[in-house]
Formats: C-alpha cells, structure tokens, sequence
C-alpha cells in the first residue's frame, strides 16, 4: 500500500518548508474555530481553495469537493431544525423550517468543514509523506506515532483508489452503474463497498508486516534515511510562516 495523495509539482507551495507549513495548517484551522465573523472564516476557507490550484493543479484542485458534497448534504437537512432561535425565514404549515439563527449556523458548518478539508489537502497534496513523518519527528512525536499518521494517510488514498478499481470492474459486468438512482441506485453500489471492504480487510496482514519491518514497537533507536534541510531557508520560512499566522489572527480585531 503505497498510495499517496502527494501531487507532484514546483508551486510555491511545494517549495515552502513543511516544518513551517504544518505551523500554518494548525493556526490556519484554528482561526476557523475563533470567534470571528463568517465573513473572515469564508475568505481564509477561499485562500485554502486557490492555493490548492498552483498546488495540485486546476483539474484536481476542486476534487476535495466530491468528498465533502454528502457531508454538506447533511448538514443542510440537519442542522435548521435545531436552531429555532432569531427571525423565521421559512415555515411549511405549523413547523419551522428554517430560522435565521438555523441558516448562519448552517453556513459557518459548512464553511469550517470545507476550510478543515482544504487545509489538509492542501499540505498532503504538496508535502511527501516521509517528509511528514520527518516534520511530525523533529517536532517531537515519537516514532510509533509518526508511522502510525503515516499508515492511515496511505490507506485513505488507497480506500479510494481500491473503490474505483472495484466499481470499474462491477461496471464492465453490468452489475453497477453510475446513472442509477433511488433504490436501484444502492442495491448496485452494496456489492461494490461489500468488495471493497474485503479486500481492504485482506490488506491488514500486509499493513502489519510493513509496521514490523520498520520497526514498529521496538525500543532500540531509530536513525532517518533523509533528512529536512534546515539553516537560512527554515530559519526565512519559520519567521514567515510565524509573521503570516499573527496577522490572520489579528486582522478580524484590527478590522473590528
């Protein structure tokens, strides 16, 4: 299991030092959980989206949207009708379905969901994984848990890939369609996540090996292949990366 969602390229944000940009992602999802106006967590979830075009490419800069499109789906269904609060904006008899409070609330879900997707996206799209593993190491995290974040960030691009290969294949033998809707719709994709669950269980053995043959759980002290380059370039990327992260948190109280 060697997939990655790494896009090669030589953006700026491929270039930018991960040790750095690792700052950036938590403070740039942490601001997203400040009590701001929505109107500053919508244009920092805005600047996550444009830079993940220079960063994967305008074709696939929009994909993260197809993952998050039932998840928004949902939160559009659930969440109104737990805030009854401010003025009502649409009622269908004697229910309301819709609140002023409901809808703000609404949006800035939706908006931290999308701007939470695309932080991560946007750092494992340009950053290899084994120079995470080196990133979450020199930040102190031991060595079991860096393999650990490692494993599960190959496995999820491998789930997915895993799924198209499986419903190609249930495709070709007429068993699964993708213009199917309704309840035909689910009867063909069950056989197809059915399938895809095997084979991702098959694959645990696998994974364990690959765990023990990098030394997972052993005591003794492990040495690195690679290593992160460091001198001016870290030094130049850690001062803007900082400088970059104060003015995001003080621009809404200076604006204010």
């Amino acid at each position: 299991m060697i997939e990655s969602s790494y896009h090669e390229g030589d953006s700026f944000v491929h270039a930018f030092d991960p040790r750095a940009k690792l700052l950036l992602l938590i403070t740039g999802i942490t601001t997203l959980f400040l009590p701001f106006g929505v109107e500053f967590s919508a244009a920092y979830t805005g600047v996550f989206i444009l830079l993940a075009i220079p960063a994967a490419g305008f074709r696939h800069a929009f994909s993260p949207f197809k993952l998050l499109l039932p998840l928004i789906i949902l939160i559009i269904l659930l969440t109104p009708p737990f805030f009854k609060e401010g003025e009502v904006l649409i009622t269908y008899r004697n229910w309301i379905l819709l609140t002023e409070a409901g809808l703000m609330r609404t949006i800035v879900l939706i908006i931290r969901f999308t701007g939470i997707t695309y932080a991560f996206f946007l750092f494992f799209t340009s950053t290899p994984l084994n120079q995470v593993v080196l990133t979450l190491r020199w930040y102190g995290l031991p060595l079991n848990a860096a393999l650990i974040v490692s494993m599960s960030f190959r496995f999820i691009p491998y789930i997915t890939t895993t799924y198209h290969h499986v419903s190609d294949a249930h495709k070709l033998r007429g068993s699964y369609q993708t213009g199917m809707w309704g309840w035909s719709h689910i009867r063909g994709l069950l056989p197809v996540l059915t399938s895809v669950l095997i084979k991702s269980v098959k694959t645990i053995p696998v994974m364990a090996m690959s765990l023990e043959s990098r030394g997972f759980g052993s005591n003794r002290k492990r040495t690195s292949y690679q290593r992160l380059r460091g001198g001016r370039i870290l030094f130049t990327h850690f001062i803007f990366s900082v400088m970059i992260s104060l003015i995001i948190i003080a621009l809404p109280y200076v604006v204010a």
